[in-house]
């Protein structure tokens, strides 16, 4: 509904569309999987990775960004 309704405004789309594509990357980017139990850690803030896994509470900085 919100993009049907920002397609004819191009700004709104533009800043829309920017939105969508900051959280899709701050999804898909910092997530980090924990290499000694397989837990998948997402982001508390979108912008930071997490660094300890909150099950088994191994670091997730492996040095690899």
């Amino acid at each position: 509904m919100i993009l049907l309704m920002t397609i004819p405004n191009w700004p709104a789309f533009t800043i829309f569309l920017a939105g969508v594509l900051f959280m899709g990357w701050a999804i898909v980017f910092q997530t980090r999987v924990c290499l000694s139990c397989g837990q998948v850690s997402q982001p508390d803030n979108l912008v930071t990775a997490p660094s300890f896994c909150r099950e088994c509470g191994a670091s997730l900085d492996d040095g690899a960004t």
